[in-house]
């Protein structure tokens, strides 16, 4: 190896290293009271030091949250095919694996929450809201071309289209996934059954809603009221 990129080695192992001190200094005590000096202090390096790697706060966020969101778009865009040729069938299992997907990777969904509420107020683009933008936009191709199908096999209510069907799906689950992800510190048994069983009434609610949509029906918003 030569010099160059034995250098380049170091430092990236370097930032890998301020990243997960970094990281760890956000779950434990929230954004808020992250500064660049304590964080140089529990790396046990100089501010300048660390100031070579990142300018601010911000810049590590960024970083961290371009990580998170590569990491669960690589597992949900990995999830299993379910080989069947009923689509509710297929609408379920899709759900269930997100979730699944979701709870074991509630640490990193937690942050990258933390940091989009810390950041909506910011009038430059935000590179890690871009990364999220992408993978909606994914989400929501794949989501639309089932409920097509399900519409063309009789499976959605002869009263929904495939966009209003799509809307209520996405607020239903959006609402969940937020809520799991703002509890992160939700450890005990009990509140682990309460999870699961707010992730089961919805995925149940969300077939219901697609297979017998009347007027009035409850929205995401108000699943967890």
């Amino acid at each position: 190896m030569d010099k160059t990129a034995y250098f380049e080695q170091m430092r990236d192992r370097r930032k890998n290293e301020i990243l997960a001190a970094a990281k760890e200094m956000f779950l434990e005590e929230g954004v808020s009271a992250f500064s660049m000096q304590q964080l140089a202090k529990n790396l046990d390096i100089s501010t300048v030091t660390l100031y070579k790697y990142f300018k601010n706060m911000d810049d590590i966020m960024q970083e961290l949250g371009a990580q998170i969101v590569k990491i669960l778009a690589e597992k949900l865009y990995m999830q299993p095919s379910v080989h069947t040729e009923n689509p509710t069938t297929v609408f379920v299992q899709q759900l269930r694996n997100f979730y699944d997907i979701i709870l074991k990777e509630r640490q990193n969904l937690s942050l990258l929450l933390l940091f989009q509420i810390h950041t909506q107020n910011n009038r430059e683009p935000n590179p890690v809201s871009e990364h999220i933008k992408i993978y909606q936009e994914k989400w929501a191709e794949r989501m639309n071309a089932l409920l097509k199908e399900m519409k063309s096999q009789g499976e959605l209510s002869e009263n929904l289209n495939v966009d209003d069907a799509f809307i209520f799906i996405s607020q239903t689950n959006t609402a969940l996934v937020q809520y799991i992800g703002l509890n992160v510190g939700m450890q005990n048994q009990e509140d682990e059954k309460t999870i699961q069983r707010f992730i089961e009434q919805t995925i149940q609610a969300s077939v219901l809603y697609l297979k017998s949509q009347v007027p009035g029906t409850i929205t995401g918003e108000e699943l967890f009221l």
